[in-house]
């Protein structure tokens, strides 16, 4: 087993068995000491597409080959898939 298979999301791992030349958005955590500039110039020269990066976050869209390559960096602790939001929780509340 991989050392860095830990860090990508067992729904991504399967996603990236099954449709290897797909893209998909994906959400890179990394290191919060790691400069977030520097962090996406880093996942672009792999092949990544970033959409927005921060301190400790990276949203881009990638092909499976670059989210591996990704996966074995030291600065990168989690390599997932975007979560959906609950909207529920934004419609207005009314009274019985």
């Amino acid at each position: 087993m991989n050392p860095d298979e830990n860090k990508l999301d067992p729904e991504l791992q399967r996603w990236m068995n099954t449709s290897p030349i797909d893209q998909r958005t994906v959400v890179v955590r990394v290191a919060y000491s790691q400069d977030p500039d520097e962090a996406a110039d880093s996942l672009t020269t792999l092949g990544m597409s970033v959409s927005s990066s921060g301190k400790g976050v990276i949203v881009a869209a990638s092909s499976s080959e670059s989210i591996e390559q990704a996966s074995h960096m030291p600065w990168i602790s989690r390599i997932d898939f975007p979560q959906q939001l609950h909207m529920k929780s934004r419609l207005p509340r009314t009274e019985l």
